[in-house]
């Protein structure tokens, strides 16, 4: 969500956005315009080292303008420096300056929550353009934060002035894995959260995305905010209890899962879903968890008879009785796929799969699959069957041995292929003798 310019006034007053120095006027509906400073920095090196400080020039842009020249580049900054703990700003240039042909930031445009400082322009002209100082040259906006805060405190914090680059100061980061996966907490706090947790408890682990809670090997959630407390549970509609984590409620299966087990990682490329090995939602320990496929977890609720079929599903609209009727309707009167729907309240697809014997699937009517029109059986008589075989080998056509014998062409096509396996059969004899 993007604050607009009247409510990034009202957190201005208070105190919950910093712009200083601020003016009014330069407020628009949704962002604030920011003013160019009269200092520029370019690097003295050809070739920038990222492991190493690099060499800068500084250059007082005068009051009667400054030629950028096209293609190289330059560091500037804001006059003003900007921040917050609550919401996080973005920078973007304004258009009227970008028409001109010069580029006001290269990528920075993201300002971390909690740090404060000018902005430090990273300005690229498409064209010789004049700059000037205190013209306003970008504009910042500020958007709300979901979940844990957690404020900068990094290299750039406070800065004042156009800063070079300080990537040299950045250690080399080696690949870690997911945190090492479980995070438990040390001794001492294990032995103070025992006797609140469920008898067996032996491993307590920190919700790895907000470590001021923990869960225990027997589905345990404490707060460790202010003092420990075990967080109570509630249940939605579903059986699965959750517990409140600051604004956000989540299923306990899912947080055991998260601190014990890691990251839901697939090798098929599957989504994972959380499994309870017994089906029973209540048992939340970690060794009745385990991630699998949306399939596997279907398949366990049917081996432990969780899903139920026709009239003992509480969600079913149909019974026994109207499934057999809408088949016999399909089948007897061709009725069509929208017009069962209309009679018994309930969508197309539902009908469909009644038809197809996907759902109900243990009413065995003998109709088969009967998605498509139902067509009348014909029993033919000895003598018709005679008839429209010797017209067959007579070469007669389809059509007009259908109207002879007053059958659909279907039945006609039926007898030729049957005649057609008879006579191969009967030639094979014959080669054979």
């Amino acid at each position: 969500m993007i604050l607009t310019g009247s409510e990034i006034i009202k957190e201005l007053l208070f105190g919950r956005i910093r712009i200083k120095p601020f003016n009014i006027d330069n407020i628009g509906p949704n962002s604030c315009d920011l003013t160019l400073s009269n200092k520029l920095l370019i690097y003295k090196e050809k070739v920038l080292d990222p492991r190493s400080e690099n060499k800068v020039d500084e250059i007082t842009i005068p009051d009667d303008g400054y030629v950028l020249e096209q293609g190289k580049f330059y560091l500037g900054c804001t006059n003003e420096a900007t921040g917050s703990s609550y919401y996080t700003p973005m920078l973007q240039g304004r258009s009227s300056v970008a028409r001109l042909g010069l580029i006001t930031h290269l990528s920075a445009g993201f300002g971390d929550l909690g740090w404060y400082g000018q902005w430090t322009l990273e300005m690229v002209p498409y064209v010789s353009v004049k700059i000037y100082p205190n013209m306003r040259i970008c504009q910042v906006f500020f958007t709300k934060m979901a979940g844990l805060l957690t404020r900068y405190s990094g290299k750039y914090q406070d800065q004042t002035g156009p800063t070079a680059s300080k990537i040299w100061m950045d250690k080399l980061r080696e690949p870690s894995n997911y945190h090492n996966i479980p995070i438990l907490v040390n001794n001492n706090l294990l032995n103070t959260l025992l006797p609140i947790c469920k008898s067996g408890t032996t491993k307590i682990a920190y919700i790895p995305w907000d470590q001021r809670y923990v869960v225990s090997d027997m589905g345990d959630v404490i707060s460790l905010i202010n003092k420990p407390k075990l967080l109570s549970v509630f249940f939605r509609k579903e059986a699965y209890p959750l517990v409140q984590l600051v604004e956000t409620k989540i299923y306990v299966h899912r947080l055991v899962a998260a601190a014990f087990l890691g990251p839901a990682v697939s090798t098929t490329g599957e989504t994972l879903v959380v499994r309870h090995k017994d089906d029973n939602p209540l048992n939340n320990g970690l060794l009745n968890l385990q991630f699998g496929t949306h399939k596997e977890n279907s398949d366990d609720a049917k081996k432990n008879g969780k899903i139920y079929v026709g009239i003992e599903n509480h969600n079913a609209k149909l019974t026994d009785n109207t499934v057999k009727e809408i088949r016999l309707m399909r089948y007897q009167q061709k009725t069509k796929i929208k017009r069962l729907a209309q009679i018994f309240g309930v969508c197309e697809q539902t009908i469909s799969r009644v038809l197809n014997g996907e759902a109900w699937s243990h009413i065995n009517d003998g109709l088969g699959n009967l998605l498509r029109p139902a067509y009348k059986k014909y029993e033919l008589t000895d003598e018709q069957k005679k008839g429209i075989d010797e017209s067959l080998l007579n070469g007669i056509p389809r059509a007009t041995i259908s109207k002879q014998f007053k059958v659909p062409k279907r039945v006609i096509h039926h007898r030729a292929y049957k005649l057609h396996n008879h006579l191969e059969k009967h030639r094979t004899k014959i080669g054979q003798g």
